[in-house]
């Protein structure tokens, strides 16, 4: 799961690759803790997501993705699955 945010007017979106497929969301930033001193665009984050309805899904901004084994710790911390 790779991702990017763009904080700007208050909205946040985003995009990730599920089972082949990429999919794009976004929301407003109220619903999420964005550091006003973000330098977030173009970096990946982790996302969480609803397998059945992947537009379920949140960026979590404090969860940075700077290689793959901090994908993988990820993972662990939160018990979840590859895909």
């Amino acid at each position: 799961m790779r991702s990017y945010t763009a904080k700007d007017k208050g909205w946040i979106d985003f995009y990730f690759i599920f089972l082949g497929d990429t999919v794009k969301n976004g929301y407003d930033s109220f619903e999420a803790e964005i550091p006003e001193n973000c330098d977030c665009i173009g970096k990946n984050y982790l996302v969480v997501f609803n397998s059945n309805n992947p537009k379920e899904s949140r960026i979590l901004i404090d969860k940075p993705i700077y290689d793959s084994i901090d994908f993988h710790n990820y993972i662990k911390e939160f018990g979840g699955r590859k895909v």
